[in-house]
């Protein structure tokens, strides 16, 4: 593996860490052997966020030729660390706002580890700047829909957990209304972009310590009246959100 990463060193960055280093070889060999040819690796996530844990994933994205279709899987484990590697296309003619429309949340953050060449270089500046313009200059404010989520998706999940006889299913059911509540619902009803899970459960603690802790202990009841009970809470804060913050949808 070592050899392989040599033929890239030239133009390592200088600034990454001895791990962001390990990480970055086990990835352009991992490329090596599915027949992709990295032109840069980008890492994001909560890595890059400040807020990771000894077990948090490497996030990583490999800019790489659209047209090479690769003949395995990116992601792997290496030493137990799990490198989630998705592919990004290289796209010069295009827009860099559009390029980042399609392919990123605007509230990412990224560290180019590597690139190829200053080509690939810039290009994955521009695209990062444009994504960070994007976050700074716009803000989601899609209003129609607040209303069909309150009494569609949340009264859904509230009545199939009070009535659930199933413990398995009480619980999956459980699970979904939290991934949509802390991945998606919340930053849409406060008209801002979604967050990743690391970043956005540090913001909500900081910021909605009533929510975040109705979120934290609903997994932990054992009754379904008492998960009901709190599933009406958090309706009841959303409700107040969706007044706080108004919008004119966008679609």
């Amino acid at each position: 593996m070592f050899m392989v990463f040599l033929l890239y060193m030239e133009y390592l960055r200088t600034d990454n860490t001895e791990t962001e280093t390990k990480i970055l070889e086990a990835t352009i060999e991992r490329c090596r052997e599915v027949a992709v040819g990295p032109l840069a690796v980008l890492l994001h996530g909560s890595r890059v966020n400040g807020n990771s844990y000894e077990g948090s994933d490497w996030d990583l994205y490999v800019l790489s030729d659209i047209a090479q279709e690769a003949t395995g899987p990116l992601s792997h484990l290496l030493d137990g660390n799990f490198l989630d590697i998705s592919r990004i296309p290289y796209l010069p003619e295009e827009n860099p706002t559009d390029y980042t429309e399609e392919h990123f949340s605007a509230a990412m953050k990224f560290k180019v580890l590597w690139a190829k060449d200053e080509t690939y270089k810039d290009f994955s500046d521009k695209v990062i700047k444009a994504s960070k313009d994007r976050y700074l200059s716009e803000r989601p404010t899609k209003d129609a829909r607040k209303e069909f989520l309150l009494e569609v998706i949340f009264d859904r999940f509230t009545v199939r957990v009070g009535s659930c006889p199933d413990p398995l299913r009480r619980a999956v059911y459980i699970s979904n209304f939290l991934d949509r509540v802390s991945r998606q619902d919340y930053w849409y009803f406060t008209n801002q972009w979604n967050h990743s899970i690391s970043e956005g459960s540090e913001m909500l603690k900081k910021h909605e310590p009533e929510l975040y802790s109705l979120l934290v202990k609903l997994p932990q009841v054992k009754e379904s009246s008492e998960a009901q009970e709190i599933m009406s809470r958090i309706r009841a804060i959303f409700t107040e959100l969706a007044d706080k913050f108004p919008g004119t949808a966008q679609d």
